[in-house]
């Protein structure tokens, strides 16, 4: 799901991006060719970040924490100044949910989605000073910071703009846009687009960081091709499994854009990664369940508490699979849409299970398992 998702998040920092130029650059947006160039040269740009180690690569992730907070604080007082000046251009009518929509279903997922990612910091365990200590305090103050984020941007965006006239990629920097010139602070623009491009590349960073480390630790285990496992001999970062991942996320990239617009293109990659991220979860709430539900199984304090944490969990993870295959309303060719879901689906969860049967049959011809 990572390797699918790294894209999404180069293509919303180049829809931000382009307003710090203005003029005709913001039509860049939605330039296939553009876009997907673009795309390719970040990754490659955070390949050599992360190749080079952390010592360098997490300063790129600070910058990028830094930037998401400070640029929400000012998405925020932008809308609180225009809502108090010039009234809001949303009404409660328009909070009334439009069940009869069903592309509104779709949005499930993404919202599920959006709630993953603090998980990401455990796969860095091993190369943070006292995790144990350090990693609880930041998921919850993370995961704290993130909801009022997402609520306060969210309610700015729209007071600045109808949800129907809020673009693909740079929706965000479209509401500041129209919420700055409408307050005379027009050329507050460029700044904050900065601010936001580096927190939006500091974000792909840390995901690149912590995602490329699944398929090293694989390869160490033989899961995986045991290239995958090598470390660079001076840097000592797993820059194979790194290389690959941004090998894969930039032809990913070329295929989204297949019959496609741009915005199209993000909306698939963005749905398959909540396809890829919530079939593990649902494997592993119903692993859960399955524990929990032992009569003789002393595991959990609370048994309750743990059904119905694994029930709800699998519940809302499976909608959210079904719902993803759902099409965007302003998606043209619903078929090819489809297609491309389901022959992504197909190919990294079949070559996900052929690597871990080969493995497997490596381990019990070498005796190695039961």
């Amino acid at each position: 799901a990572h390797v699918v998702y790294l894209p999404t998040v180069l293509l919303s920092c180049l829809g931000v991006g382009v307003y710090m130029f203005g003029g005709n650059s913001l039509e860049l947006s939605d330039n296939g060719a553009f876009t997907g160039v673009a795309a390719c040269i970040l990754l490659l740009f955070l390949l050599a970040m992360n190749v080079r180690g952390l010592s360098v690569g997490k300063w790129l992730n600070d910058l990028g924490g830094i930037g998401t907070i400070g640029g929400a604080l000012v998405i925020c007082t932008l809308g609180a100044v225009l809502s108090s000046r010039h009234g809001s251009s949303i009404h409660i009518s328009d909070l009334e949910p439009q069940l009869a929509h069903l592309q509104l279903l779709g949005a499930f997922g993404t919202i599920c989605f959006s709630l993953q990612g603090l998980d990401v910091a455990s796969l860095m365990g091993d190369e943070i000073r006292e995790p144990r200590k350090i990693l609880p305090a930041a998921i919850f103050w993370g995961g704290v910071i993130s909801g009022l984020i997402y609520l306060g941007v969210t309610i700015s965006m729209l007071v600045a703009t109808p949800p129907q006239q809020i673009g693909m990629l740079s929706g965000l920097l479209q509401a500041v846009s129209s919420m700055a010139e409408r307050i005379g602070l027009r050329s507050f623009v460029a700044p904050l687009a900065f601010l936001e491009f580096v927190a939006i590349l500091g974000t792909a960073s840390a995901w690149f960081t912590g995602a490329a480390r699944l398929p090293f630790v694989a390869g160490i285990d033989r899961y995986l091709p045991a290239s995958l496992g090598k470390v660079h001999p001076r840097y000592h970062t797993p820059y194979v499994a790194l290389s690959l991942f941004a090998l894969c996320s930039c032809l990913l990239i070329g295929a989204s854009y297949w019959g496609a617009t741009v915005g199209e293109a993000y909306v698939t990659l963005l749905e398959l990664a909540v396809i890829l991220q919530m079939v593990p979860n649902c494997y592993m709430f119903a692993v859960l369940l399955k524990y929990a539900l032992r009569s003789e199984n002393s595991l959990f304090a609370n048994r309750r508490y743990v059904i119905a944490n694994g029930a709800c969990g699998l519940v809302a993870s499976g909608v959210a699979v079904c719902v993803a295959f759902i099409p965007e309303a302003r998606t043209r060719t619903i078929w090819l849409y489809e297609l491309k879901l389901i022959l992504a689906c197909l190919i990294v969860l079949g070559s996900a299970f052929y690597f871990y049967s080969r493995s497997r049959r490596a381990l019990t011809d070498a005796g190695l398992s039961k």
